[in-house]
């Protein structure tokens, strides 16, 4: 009954707006291998956690992987241009960035999965499922 009175927030750092907001605007300005391996681990905490409306769930991927463009690009140029790399730093920029896009798709995957179950609030994301679906 409290919880209808007091919706409890889910336990992440991003359901802190302002935490979200600080941490969605250094990101693109941090070490790469840094901010890469930051977001993945937060993309799969975002499925992860329970308590996030779908459509909240939704927009803090997006702008997780908005935030997180500018360090998967360099990387990925890093590894694509860079001739001169050993075996074990070519391994990992090559791990960084499959996991980073690996996060992303099962993150978006999962938010289609909310939707096409049916779950409870999930009609609020149907204006980006065509954005989903791409």
């Amino acid at each position: 009954m409290l919880t209808r009175f007091f919706p409890s927030k889910p336990d992440h750092p991003l359901a802190d707006a302002r935490v979200a907001k600080r941490l969605f605007d250094e990101l693109p300005r941090r070490e790469p291998t840094g901010a890469l391996d930051e977001a993945t681990a937060l993309l799969e905490s975002i499925v992860a956690v329970a308590g996030f409306e779908p459509n909240e769930r939704l927009t803090l991927i997006l702008q997780l992987d908005e935030a997180a463009g500018p360090p998967a690009r360099r990387l990925c140029r890093e590894y694509v241009v860079s001739a001169r790399l050993s075996r074990p730093q070519e391994m990992k920029l090559w791990h960084l960035n499959h996991d980073y896009w690996q996060a992303v798709a099962a993150a978006l995957d999962d938010c289609l999965l909310r939707h096409d179950s049916g779950e409870k609030g999930a009609e609020a994301m149907k204006p980006a499922l065509a954005l989903l679906y791409a």
